[in-house]
């Protein structure tokens, strides 16, 4: 299993998507989830409205590559009509389309994205039972707003079926019930027919929390 670190490694809040806050989850050898707007004129890493000092996707990219490019980069695009600057700023770095991919554009965003050979995962919570453009996707988005609802059989399924999937730690919605989460799902692994190397690199854990899930998920 991969770990995508949430905006970071962190403790105070406002480390979040911070350059150093994501410099260290590399470090430690773990990929990261974060957050792309725009802001005048440059792609910038920012969940809520970009300002004039939010960290350059450029710079970001350049730390993930002296890293090593560790685990994966998920990108989730929070503006429309980026895709060619997004484009070129991956393609500064050769190869980089491989350890990236996008999430949470609208449809006919994504339908472009896709069409220009980007990584896509659609979305599928329980606000979205039916992930749009599901099998023209490489991987899916597994959200849990409300309850802990996300089916380990699906999980293994989509795996089967070639493609990855990434899984929401309930923490990221501020919900304490991430251990009995992480104890059913490994659970579920553990029985499950896949070989390690498939289950090693599709499916990944989005957490607040990459150091204690690492060492939890460790024996499987």
């Amino acid at each position: 299993m991969l770990f995508l670190a949430h905006r970071g490694l962190w403790t105070a809040l406002d480390a979040r998507n911070s350059r150093s806050g994501l410099k260290a989850a590399f470090e430690l050898g773990f990929g990261v989830e974060t957050d792309i707007r725009d802001f005048d004129g440059r792609l910038v890493i920012s969940h809520d409205m970009a300002t004039p000092d939010s960290l350059p996707l450029s710079v970001m990219l350049a730390d993930y590559d002296a890293a090593g490019r560790p685990g994966q980069l998920a990108l989730n695009v929070k503006a429309d009509g980026l895709t060619a600057a997004l484009i070129e700023e991956l393609d500064t770095f050769a190869g980089m389309r491989q350890n990236a991919f996008v999430f949470d554009m609208s449809v006919p965003d994504t339908i472009q994205y896709i069409g220009k050979g980007l990584q896509v995962f659609t979305r599928h919570s329980e606000y979205e039972p039916t992930p749009p453009l599901e099998m023209q996707s490489q991987g899916v988005w597994m959200d849990c707003f409300v309850n802990a609802w996300v089916d380990p059989d699906a999980i293994m399924e989509r795996m089967r079926r070639g493609q990855k999937v990434a899984i929401v730690s309930p923490e990221l919605h501020k919900r304490d019930i991430y251990h009995r989460f992480w104890k059913i799902l490994k659970g579920r692994i553990k029985k499950s027919d896949l070989c390690a190397d498939i289950l090693n690199d599709n499916l990944m854990l989005c957490t607040d929390f990459p150091r204690e899930a690492a060492e939890f998920f460790k024996d499987l």
